[in-house]
């Protein structure tokens, strides 16, 4: 059963609240707008939007990009404080206490919550033109207002290097081709699939 839209919106909201408060206590004022270049950190507050004005084709393209990416770092934080076990080590930025580590485990649910709430309506390939358009815009004004260093803390949305792709010649010119190829294609079919399997569900069978 999906989650309702307005409990999905109300969730969202608040989770765009502990987005700002946890760059507040745990960045710091002069440094925390820069935080909001990340996706994860402008998520809630976008697709809230997004489901309030029911125009789920750009919610479907916007969590084509960020879906797998927050539960991946949903598993990565929570394997490292669970049991110790470092999957991916260029996330940690802070010690992983207790208040930070629930900080940031509820900073990536906002996709899920989207999630939850649409994944019952149809997955039109609409979508995927907002997400190439999400990812243009996403690469003009990063790389317009952000001067990159060699630490991951400015590597907004893996735009500057990836630990993975990195190898490839010119990654950060190619980074909307490489997103839209190995991120936002593989989720937009498992978006498909998903909302085929829910219409299938509640079609009574004969």
């Amino acid at each position: 059963m999906p989650l309702s839209r307005t409990y999905a919106l109300s969730l969202l909201l608040a989770v765009q609240v502990v987005v700002i408060l946890g760059n507040f206590f745990f960045i710091g004022v002069p440094l925390s707008y820069t935080k909001y270049y990340w996706y994860c950190d402008t998520a809630p507050i976008i697709l809230a939007a997004l489901l309030y004005f029911k125009n789920y084709s750009a919610l479907k393209g916007f969590l084509n990009i960020i879906l797998f990416g927050q539960l991946g770092y949903m598993v990565v934080i929570g394997t490292k404080y669970l049991f110790g076990v470092t999957l991916a080590h260029f996330v940690f930025e802070h010690s992983l206490t207790s208040l930070y580590t629930l900080t940031t485990l509820i900073v990536h649910t906002s996709a899920l919550i989207a999630l939850l709430a649409t994944y019952h309506l149809i997955t039109s390939h609409r979508s995927l033109l907002y997400s190439l358009f999400i990812l243009i815009i996403t690469f003009i004004v990063i790389t317009l207002f952000v001067t990159p260093d060699s630490s991951d803390a400015t590597n907004y949305n893996l735009i500057f290097h990836s630990h993975l792709l990195s190898w490839l010649p010119h990654y950060t010119q190619a980074w909307v081709v490489l997103a839209f190829v190995f991120v936002v294609l593989p989720t937009h079919l498992f978006q498909m699939a998903l909302s085929s399997w829910a219409l299938r569900s509640r079609t009574p069978h004969s």
